[in-house]
């Protein structure tokens, strides 16, 4: 049995090495600048809301790597909670095509784990997106300009990224060589061989549409503000 000094030092551990200080921090900088135009700009106030999802959930979707790696994933996660926002604010006065819909995109979204964890983070973010975008409803802008507000909001995230890697690459000149990661069609390959009832994958897939259902069903039986 571990003693209590040996354990802090095991939970304590930092690995130094790992940390990366310039992704978060470009990011930081700007959803910061990007979201204090906006908010100078009284014109576009109300595009706040999708302006900045677009910026901060298309940077979470940067887990570093090959620039081509981060940018498909980027790309695909702007592309997820689009699609998320759109379907949102076309059922969010629809209580049946509301429920449909969660419940085909919770089904999705929970078996996108085979693909990787990427993907995965790309299905979550897009059911939350339909989630505040059916459940409130948000009515400040109408669906296209949310879409339009969050696409924007991703692109200049992207292409602060590309900036970065364009002056990492300047300033290293001889970038540290990475694994190359699985293909589309290899993950396609290994997520059908999870395509069964009992696969964790499935599973979860299942039980993620059951309660996405059953949330669904309660918020717009309850009068739950923003449900």
């Amino acid at each position: 049995m571990r003693t209590p000094a040996q354990i802090w030092k095991v939970a304590t551990a930092v690995d130094r090495g790992s940390i990366e200080a310039v992704r978060p921090l470009r990011s930081a900088v700007v959803l910061f600048l990007g979201l204090t135009l906006v908010v100078v700009d009284h014109g576009v106030l109300l595009a706040l809301l999708p302006f900045g999802m677009g910026l901060q959930l298309t940077a979470l979707a940067d887990h570093g790597g090959e620039v081509r790696t981060r940018s498909v994933h980027m790309l695909a996660t702007l592309l997820a909670i689009t699609i998320g926002t759109g379907l949102g604010g076309v059922v969010s006065h629809a209580p049946v095509a509301h429920v449909l819909v969660g419940a085909a995109l919770a089904l999705v979204c929970g078996y996108a784990g085979a693909l990787g964890s990427e993907w995965l983070s790309a299905g979550v973010l897009l059911l939350v997106v339909y989630a505040i975008f059916a459940g409130a409803p948000i009515t400040l802008l109408h669906t296209g300009q949310n879409m339009a507000w969050i696409v924007a909001g991703g692109v200049v995230m992207i292409a602060s990224m590309l900036l970065e890697a364009v002056v990492v690459r300047v300033v290293r000149r001889h970038p540290m060589p990475r694994p190359a990661p699985p293909s589309l069609a290899d993950r396609v390959a290994l997520a059908r061989t999870h395509f069964r009832w009992n696969d964790r994958y499935a599973l979860h897939a299942l039980r993620l549409c059951a309660v996405t259902t059953v949330a669904i069903l309660i918020s717009l039986t309850e009068p739950f503000a923003h449900a």
